[in-house]
């Protein structure tokens, strides 16, 4: 299964860009599942992977610039999903 790991911040992903970078790495890359991660507490990433239709799989300690975040998020969007979702397009193919 070939997986992409996403560690974002807020500032990578636009709003404009989100369904388009996720059709090309599923339709193009052939990537079966996106995992992103984000500092506990980051509400802008948080909803990010909301908004895509990710699902929370846990958190667990992490270090960080800031040291006022000490744990992150792991998120995963598989294939499939995003298939199923309103957002897909299949424009990259």
């Amino acid at each position: 299964m070939r997986t992409l790991l996403i560690f974002e911040t807020e500032r990578l992903i636009y709003a404009a860009a989100r369904a388009p970078i996720t059709d090309y790495a599923f339709d193009v890359l052939g990537i079966e599942r996106l995992i992103f991660s984000n500092a506990v507490g980051s509400l802008r990433s948080r909803r990010i992977k909301e908004k895509l239709g990710a699902r929370w799989l846990r958190s667990e300690p992490a270090r960080f610039i800031n040291p006022d975040y000490t744990e992150r998020e792991i998120w995963e969007l598989t294939k499939a999903d995003w298939q199923k979702s309103a957002q897909y397009s299949s424009s990259a193919t």
